[in-house]
């Protein structure tokens, strides 16, 4: 796979073209190019040669690639509607990390994997140290022994005082 080089505006810009459609291939140029002198006709030629650049060509097909695979990711997740846990950002980030080529991105994925990953041990860890106390329903203090107990004590200190 090239190495891929492009600005940050033209990566904004081919995700927008992946996202819009291919008619958006003028106005990306446009956004790219915005100080071109070149009449119309020429400015569509110039966006398609620019599109069809081997740079520009790879990193569409990787954001295609990505899209499709997240795509399907997402529709089997949909089906069970299920809420988004921990554990399966977790698998998914594995997923994405087995695609990932680029060293960079790689890195960064791992590093974000490894922070989820404490993070869901430290959650397991409070959810153990955390007590839960249950307290009773009561419709009526009145027929509860302990209120009864109270209110005999309490007579018996005001019959003292």
């Amino acid at each position: 796979m090239p190495k891929i080089n492009l600005s940050d505006v033209e990566r904004l810009m081919v995700a927008a073209i992946l996202t819009l459609g291919k008619s958006a291939i003028d106005k990306a140029y446009n956004v790219i190019n915005p100080n071109s002198a070149a009449e119309e006709g020429n400015r569509h030629r110039m966006a398609l040669r620019w599109f069809r650049s081997d740079n520009v060509k790879a990193y569409y097909h990787e954001l295609l690639t990505i899209s499709r695979e997240t795509m399907t990711l997402i529709d089997k997740e949909d089906v069970d509607d299920e809420p988004l846990t921990k554990g399966m950002l977790i698998r998914e980030m594995r997923k994405a990390l087995k695609m990932v080529s680029d060293p960079e991105s790689r890195s960064k994925l791992v590093m974000r994997l490894a922070d989820l990953a404490n993070l869901k041990k430290e959650d397991e860890e409070r959810q153990r140290e955390m007590r839960t106390y249950f307290v009773p329903y009561v419709s009526d203090c009145n027929s509860c022994a302990l209120m009864k107990e109270f209110k005999k004590l309490q007579q018996c200190c005001d019959d003292k005082s």
